[in-house]
C-alpha cells in the first residue's frame, strides 16, 4: 500500500472483473450440496476452541519478528525471523534454540523467506530469489534448487516433485494464484488457477497530478494439498472444490452460510462495497479439514471441521484475533500458531476434540 502519506492521497478505483475467472473454474465442476443440506450453525452459539499455550516468542528476546513458521515432526517450532533475517528451531520449552543457515546470496544462504516445508529428513526453505534451499536437521546445507520463476508457497512435495503456488500478474490474469508441479530439470506443469480479489488503484497528489497506482489484495483463495489432490475455495459462497493430483476437477461441496465480512483496521471499510470471500484458510487434518471463515464474533473468526465427504463434524470460535494483515492463525499437527505483529507469535496446543 505504500507509506501512510501517499496512501492518504489515493483515490481508489474498483475494477469489476471479480466473476470472470471464477465462472470459468466452476463451469467444469459438478457442484453439490453437502449432506443433509447443511447450514453453518449460528456463530453466537459456538463454543471457543480450547487452547493451551506451549510457546510464547515474546518471552524470548532473541526472537525478533517470526512471521513464517511450521511445527516440525520432532515437536519444535521452526520459523523465519523477518527482523533478524534468520531461521530458528526452537523447542517448546524455549531452551537450546538453534539457527539454520544464514542470510545472504551464496549457496546455503537465503534472502526473504516466503515459506518453510518440514519433513522427517530435512527442511526446505523457499525464498524471494526463486530458490528452494534444503538443510538437514543438524543444520548442514544440502543443496539449492533454482526455480523456473518466483513462487510464494510450498503446498507439498511428492518424491522429487514440489507443488508450488505462484502469482500471475497481468491485465489478463488479474493476479490469479496458480498451483504448479515442478521437478528439477523439468518445466513446471500448471495444475489449476484460483482467483484473488484485487483492487487496482489510482493515485493523485494534493495538487491533482496523477501518481503511479498499484494493486491491493482484499481476499486470497484458500488452497490446501490433501492426500489425493487439492482442496480450494474462492469467492463469497461457502464451498470447497476438490481436484485430483493432476489438477482435474473432481467434485465440490457447499454449505449454506451467512454473508461473509471483512474485518479490521485495514479491510473493514470495504464491507458493503466489495464481497468478502467466505473461506480464508483450509487446513488438512487426519481424515478431515478445518476451515477458517470470514465470519467473526467480537473480532474472532469461526472454524468449522468437515469430514472428507463434506459433512460438518464440529464448529468453533478461535479465541484469538486473526485480523489480516496484522495477525493470522495457522493450524497443523494438533497445534495452532498465532502470528501477530501486535501481540507477538505464540504456539498453542489444541485441546478441543475436533
Amino acid at each position: 500500500m505504500g507509506d501512510r502519506k501517499v496512501r492518504s492521497f489515493w483515490n481508489i478505483s474498483f475494477i469489476g472483473r471479480g466473476v470472470v475467472l471464477a465462472a470459468f473454474v466452476t463451469a467444469a465442476m459438478p457442484l453439490f450440496t453437502a449432506p443433509d443440506d447443511q447450514s453453518l450453525p449460528d456463530l453466537k452459539s459456538l463454543p471457543e476452541l480450547k487452547l493451551e499455550l506451549v510457546l510464547d516468542l515474546s518471552d524470548h528476546p532473541d526472537a525478533g519478528l517470526p512471521w513464517v513458521g511450521r511445527i516440525s515432526p520432532r515437536g519444535e517450532f521452526v520459523f523465519y525471523d523477518a527482523r533478524l533475517h534468520r531461521i530458528m528451531i526452537m523447542p517448546f520449552d524455549g531452551r537450546n534454540a538453534r539457527t539454520v543457515g544464514s542470510f545472504g546470496e551464496g549457496p546455503g544462504e537465503y534472502q526473504n523467506v516466503l515459506d518453510i516445508r518440514l519433513e522427517e529428513n530435512g527442511l526446505f526453505i523457499l525464498d524471494s530469489r526463486g530458490r528452494i534451499v534444503e538443510f538437514g536437521w543438524e543444520g548442514s546445507w544440502r543443496r539449492d534448487r533454482r526455480l523456473p520463476r518466483s513462487y510464494e508457497k510450498i503446498l507439498g512435495r511428492s518424491g522429487d516433485s514440489f507443488y508450488l503456488v505462484g502469482r500471475d500478474i497481468s491485465a489478463e490474469s488479474f493476479s490469479d494464484r496458480s498451483v504448479e508441479k515442478w521437478r528439477e530439470g523439468e518445466e513446471a506443469v500448471p495444475l489449476l488457477k484460483m482467483r484473488a480479489d484485487v483492487l487496482q488503484t489510482k493515485a493523485s497528489s494534493l495538487d491533482g497530478k496523477a501518481m503511479a497506482g498499484g494493486t491491493f489484495t482484499l481476499s486470497e483463495p484458500a488452497l490446501a494439498l490433501m492426500d489425493d489432490g487439492f482442496a480450494a475455495s474462492d469467492g463469497p459462497d461457502y464451498r470447497i472444490r476438490l481436484f485430483d493430483s493432476r489438477g482435474k476437477a473432481r467434485s465440490a461441496w457447499g454449505v449454506k452460510s451467512p454473508k461473509p465480512e471483512f474485518f479490521g483496521r485495514m479491510f473493514g471499510m470495504y464491507n458493503g462495497k466489495r464481497s468478502a470471500y467466505a473461506i480464508r484458510d483450509i487446513f488438512p487434518l487426519s481424515g478431515a479439514v478445518a476451515v477458517v471463515g470470514n465470519f467473526f464474533r467480537d473480532g474472532k473468526p469461526r472454524m468449522d471441521v468437515f469430514d472428507r465427504a463434506g459433512k460438518r463434524t464440529s464448529s468453533w470460535v478461535i479465541p484469538l484475533s486473526c485480523e489480516a494483515p496484522f495477525s493470522r492463525c495457522q493450524i497443523e499437527a494438533g497445534f495452532l500458531i498465532h502470528f501477530s505483529s501486535d501481540e507477538g507469535t505464540r504456539v498453542f496446543r489444541i485441546m478441543s476434540r475436533l
